[in-house]
């Protein structure tokens, strides 16, 4: 719907957010026998019935949204309705664990059913090819194995941007540089997602081939891409660059950092910040951003880790040691912090909790 030009003011009030209709009249303003002449290929016809939606009308499954927004609770205390307003397809479900809208009101059947139910109600609808949450899955658990359906779906400008952009991302985890390079092509894409997805894919070729293509990124119209390429330098072979190059990068460079000083108050930020430091040769200014990592969040095993290596690198053993037991204070447990320790001291921590004595 996003890609035919549905906005949010088509059912929401601009102002108030509320809805431009009750329930299903919503979605029968375009979903209709006489459609909407804004989006001429929108399929006519009669959707507000049990014809189609198979349920008693005026029940929770005749709800539109029950179907094709179902209910989740997102970033842990959310709930809301999904947005992509997909077509059901509970199919899906065992390959991605995508959650399947039939199965949250029928709770005593599973995925298989309902899959079996909506081929049953609409045979002559042509059997779905491979979806995209297919690949993305498979990907996910080995990317290496996926690249050519990746690079397939990077390119499939049928695709939603952020699902291509996804895929690109996903090869950029694969650190192939063939592979990679097989979507450097898409740095030139007219979509800024997409420019800017490829350029930190790049950041896995060899220094040489990086720096070439990135190079007429640094003037990109799209600050995101601009930043994606100043980073993209970091720990390049370039010996010295040209004026008009130095320039554009200083000023990409600063574009980045001025991005992150307005999100200071997330951990995450002090961890990319952190995270370039070392890139300068700058390991107090490092040290400094990962404390205050840890300080926003205790829970943020990586930077603790990068606080434990920088102290051995400069040969703190003391302050190594208080380093580590306050990780460990704050992660017990973790199986990260456990191999560093054993990395750096030779020896097998156990970083299980104790388990209390039953007689006690």
């Amino acid at each position: 719907m996003y890609a035919k030009g549905v906005t949010c003011s088509d059912c929401h009030d601009a102002h108030s957010a509320q809805m431009m209709a009750e329930g299903n009249a919503v979605c029968t303003q375009c979903h209709n026998p006489a459609g909407n002449p804004r989006f001429p290929s929108l399929p006519l016809g009669e959707f507000d019935s049990p014809a189609h939606h198979h349920h008693p009308e005026g029940s929770p499954g005749g709800q539109c949204k029950s179907c094709h927004m179902p209910e989740r609770v997102y970033m842990g205390n959310d709930w809301r309705a999904d947005h992509s307003i997909r077509i059901p397809r509970p199919d899906l479900t065992e390959a991605t664990g995508a959650p399947d809208a039939c199965t949250t009101c029928h709770t005593d059947q599973n995925p298989e059913w309902a899959a079996a139910r909506i081929r049953d109600w609409f045979p002559d609808r042509a059997q779905p090819g491979v979806h995209f949450g297919q690949i993305l899955a498979r990907a996910e658990l080995n990317p290496r194995l996926a690249s050519d359906d990746l690079v397939e779906l990077a390119h499939d400008d049928q695709a939603p941007m952020l699902v291509r952009a996804t895929a690109i991302w996903l090869i950029g985890q694969t650190a192939d540089p063939a592979t990679i390079d097989r979507v450097a092509d898409l740095a030139a894409s007219p979509d800024a997602t997409l420019r800017t997805a490829a350029v930190e894919a790049m950041r896995s070729l060899p220094g040489h081939q990086r720096v070439q293509k990135m190079l007429p990124l640094l003037d990109d119209p799209a600050r995101n891409v601009r930043i994606a390429a100043a980073r993209g330098f970091y720990n390049a072979p370039i010996a010295h660059m040209p004026d008009r190059i130095a320039a554009s990068f200083r000023k990409a460079l600063a574009e980045w950092q001025n991005a992150m000083a307005a999100r200071l108050d997330f951990p995450e930020t002090h961890l990319q910040l952190g995270g370039f430091a070392p890139t300068t040769r700058n390991l107090p200014a490092a040290e400094r951003a990962f404390e205050k990592a840890v300080e926003l969040d205790p829970k943020l095993v990586d930077a603790w880790i990068m606080r434990i290596r920088i102290a051995a690198i400069s040969g703190q053993q003391d302050t190594m040691h208080a380093l580590i037991d306050a990780a460990l204070t704050a992660n017990p447990g973790d199986l990260s912090l456990q191999n560093l320790i054993a990395e750096l001291t030779g020896a097998q921590v156990d970083l299980l909790p104790p388990v209390a004595d039953p007689a006690e």
